[in-house]
């Protein structure tokens, strides 16, 4: 991480975003001081599992992302059960831990793409 950052402030392109698991030590690190962050949970995007989350960005990114609100257990533990709900095998292997719901992504995109249109025709 330190090496995008120190990458972004040299380069200066016009949005950053770093994604890290949220109960880390990134928070402590002096070199993520300026960079905003935003938290949000995989299982709100689709994925039958709690994966929280941290969005480290850039100033010039706004972005809305949801968080669990979930009442009830989820279906899958990464890296161990997944009671045998049908189609929620493949997300039980370890592997899974790194991967980032597409309707994030998409999500993500989009907030991106509507920003970056605003600024373009302000100009």
């Amino acid at each position: 991480c330190k090496f995008a950052v120190k990458l972004a402030q040299t380069v200066k392109p016009r949005g950053l975003i770093i994604e890290n698991p949220h109960h880390t030590k990134l928070a402590e690190q002096a070199y993520m001081a300026n960079l905003k962050k935003v938290f949000c949970s995989c299982c709100q995007y689709g994925f039958p599992y709690r994966k929280d989350t941290t969005l480290w960005h850039s100033d010039s990114i706004a972005l809305k992302l949801m968080s669990c609100k979930c009442k009830t257990k989820h279906k899958v533990k990464i890296g161990g059960d997944y009671g045998g709900t049908l189609g929620c095998k493949r997300f039980s292997k370890k592997w899974q831990k790194g991967k980032l719901p597409t309707p994030l992504v998409r999500s993500i995109a989009k907030q991106l793409t509507k920003q970056w249109n605003m600024i373009r025709h302000r100009l």
